[in-house]
C-alpha cells in the first residue's frame, strides 16, 4: 500500500529497449502495473482536491497528475479541479486589486483614476475597463461578501458574481440585497450562468420593492454604441426599452427574409439563364441570416433595396466632401511611389494622386515646399489645424492609456505657460481623463510627442508610450520597428535619456520628409 502525500510525483518511468533487444515480458508487466499504480494515485488526489477548498499547493500536485494516464472519468475529473484552480486564482486577483486601491472608493476621484490605469497596466486592461473591474471587486466585497468566499473555495465562478454584480445595480435595499445574496449563493453552486441570471431575476423581482423606479432607471441606460473591429466592420449595439427593441427586430427579421427570397431568385434566374446558354451556372454564396439582417438594417436606415436585393444608396448630391490625406511631397510629386493614408485606411501612392486631380480644391497642412509641419511657437495655444494634425498623428488614440480617444484633447508636454511652444513634436494627443491627470501633477510625462514618451505615476510605475508611425511605409520603418506597431506601451524600470531641448527642430535632422 502507498500513501499519498502532496510532493509524491505520479510520473511512471519508462526504459525504452535499445535496437535489437528484446524486452521481456516482465518487464513490460512491470511496467503497466507501475503505470497503472501512478494513474490510480492520481485519481485519488484528485479526489481529494475536489473534497475541500483550493490550495496553492495544488497547482504542484495537477501538474503531476495531468502526466498520468487518466481514464476518461479521470481526466474530467481534472478538468474539474483545473477549472476550481481558474476560480481560485480569480479571487486571489480580487483580493489583490481590493488590498491596492482599497475596499471604498477613495474622498479624491483623481486617485482612483491612477490606480485604475496602474491596474490595467498590470493586468493588460484600459483604465475603462480596469475602472469597471475595480467598482466590482469593491461591490462584491463589500454587498455579497459570501460570494468572495465561495469564489475562492471553487464553488462558484467568476462569471456568476459578475451576473449577480448586473441585475442587482438597480435595488439599493440592504435587507433585499441579503435576502437575494443568500438565496442566490444556494443556486450559483448548482446552476451554470444561463439559468443562473433567470434565478437572479426571479429574486430581484421578488424581493425588490421598488420594481417600477428601478426599471425607469433601466430605461435611462438605452444607448447605441459602435465597436470597430479593426478588419472593415463594425458592430453596432441599439439597447433600448424591450417592446421597442421587439419591434425592430421583427422588422429587421421581415426585411431579411426579403432579401434572402430575393438573392435565391437572382440566383435561380442566374441558373436558368447559364442552362440556356450552355454554360456553367454561377457559383453562389447563400445569403445568411444574419448578412441578411445587416442588409436591411441598412436599407431601411439609409437607403432601399432593388428588385435584386441590392442595397441602394441615396447620397444627396450638394453635400461636399472633404477628405484628409497624407501623403509625403515626394510621394506627391511622382518622384517616389510611398503609401499614403486617407482617413484612417492605407492607399496607394497612385490611388492617392487620382484622388487629388479629381479634388475641386486642395488646402495643404504645411508652410513650405519642404513638409516642415506647423510650429506656431509660442503665441499660439490651441490653433485647429496642428489640433486635426496631433490627432492624426496619433490616429485618435490616447498617448497615456492607450485607448481609443476619438473626443480627446491636444496636450502641451512642456506648458504652454512654461515655454512650451505648439509644435508638432511638443504636442500629444490624450483622453480627457488622462489630460485631466496630467495636468493635477498625477502623471509625469517626459519625452517628444515624435518619439519615445516616458510616463510616471505616482507609485513609481514608469511607461514608454511608443509612437505609431504617422505615415506608414514598411521599407522605411522597417529599420527602426522591423514591424507596424501601434501605439504600445513598455514597462521598465531602467533610467531613460531627457527630452529634447526646448530649442530643438521640430523635425529631427536625417528624419525622412514629413507628411503633407
Amino acid at each position: 500500500m502507498f500513501e499519498y502525500h502532496e510532493d509524491m510525483d505520479f510520473r511512471s518511468e519508462t526504459y525504452p529497449a535499445p535496437p535489437g533487444v528484446t524486452v521481456s515480458l516482465v518487464e513490460h508487466t512491470f511496467h503497466g502495473i507501475v503505470s497503472q499504480l501512478a494513474s490510480e494515485l492520481a485519481m485519488e488526489a484528485l479526489a481529494e482536491m475536489l473534497g475541500r477548498a483550493p490550495r496553492w499547493s495544488d497547482f504542484a500536485v495537477v501538474e503531476t497528475c495531468r502526466k498520468a494516464d487518466l481514464e476518461p472519468a479521470g481526466q474530467l475529473m481534472l478538468m474539474t479541479v483545473g477549472e476550481r484552480l481558474t476560480r481560485f486564482l480569480a479571487a486571489e486577483t480580487m483580493g489583490q486589486v481590493v488590498d491596492y486601491v482599497g475596499a471604498a472608493e477613495n474622498p479624491d476621484y483623481r486617485r482612483d483614476q491612477v490606480a485604475a490605469q496602474e491596474v490595467g497596466h498590470a493586468t493588460g486592461r484600459t483604465p475603462g475597463s480596469s475602472d469597471y473591474r475595480i467598482a466590482f471587486y469593491r461591490r462584491l466585497v463589500q454587498e455579497f461578501p459570501d460570494f468572495p468566499v465561495a469564489l475562492r473555495a471553487g464553488e462558484v465562478s467568476l462569471a456568476h458574481c459578475q451576473i449577480l454584480d448586473e441585475e442587482t445595480r438597480d435595488t439599493d435595499d440592504p435587507v433585499a440585497l441579503r435576502k437575494i445574496a443568500h438565496h442566490a449563493l444556494l443556486a450559483a453552486a448548482s446552476q451554470p450562468a444561463g439559468p443562473f441570471r433567470r434565478t437572479v431575476r426571479t429574486l430581484v423581482k421578488r424581493y425588490d420593492a421598488d420594481a417600477a423606479a428601478r426599471r425607469r432607471r433601466a430605461q435611462r441606460r438605452r444607448d447605441v454604441r459602435f465597436t470597430d473591429h479593426g478588419d472593415g466592420l463594425t458592430t453596432m449595439q441599439l439597447t433600448g426599452r424591450t417592446e421597442e427593441m421587439a419591434a425592430v427586430r421583427s422588422r429587421l427579421d421581415e426585411g431579411a427574409r426579403q432579401l434572402q427570397d430575393a438573392d435565391k431568385a437572382a440566383h435561380e434566374k442566374a441558373v436558368a439563364d447559364a442552362g440556356a446558354a450552355g454554360i456553367e451556372p454561377p457559383k453562389h454564396e447563400r445569403l445568411t441570416s444574419g448578412q441578411a439582417r445587416s442588409d436591411a438594417a441598412v436599407a431601411l436606415l439609409i437607403g432601399t433595396v432593388d428588385a435584386t436585393g441590392t442595397v441602394v444608396y441615396h447620397p444627396r448630391s450638394a453635400m461636399r466632401v472633404c477628405l484628409e490625406l497624407v501623403m509625403d511631397v515626394a510621394t506627391l510629386e511622382g518622384r517616389r511611389d510611398g503609401v499614403a493614408r486617407l482617413g484612417e485606411e492605407t492607399i496607394s501612392a497612385a490611388t492617392a494622386r487620382e484622388l487629388l486631380d479629381l479634388a475641386e480644391s486642395v488646402r495643404p497642412v504645411t508652410v513650405d515646399a519642404m513638409g516642415a509641419m506647423l510650429d506656431y511657437g509660442t503665441e499660439v495655444y490651441l490653433p485647429g489645424r496642428q489640433r486635426r494634425h496631433v490627432a492624426r498623428r496619433d490616429r485618435y488614440t490616447c498617448r497615456a492609456c492607450g485607448r481609443r480617444a476619438t473626443r480627446g484633447e491636444m496636450d502641451h508636454i512642456i506648458e504652454f505657460l512654461a515655454g512650451g511652444p505648439t509644435a508638432s513634436w511638443n504636442c500629444q494627443w490624450l483622453c480627457p481623463r488622462c489630460h485631466r491627470l496630467k495636468t493635477d501633477g498625477l502623471l509625469h510625462v517626459e519625452g517628444r510627442a515624435d518619439a519615445d514618451l516616458v510616463l510616471t505615476t505616482p507609485s513609481g510605475l514608469v511607461l514608454v508610450s511608443l509612437p505609431p508611425p504617422y505615415l506608414e511605409d514598411p521599407e522605411r520603418d522597417v529599420h527602426r520597428w522591423g514591424h507596424q506597431p501601434p501605439i504600445g506601451f513598455k514597462v521598465t524600470p531602467r533610467p531613460w535619456a531627457s527630452p529634447t531641448s526646448d530649442d530643438a527642430a521640430p523635425d529631427d535632422e536625417g528624419r525622412d520628409t514629413p507628411p503633407f
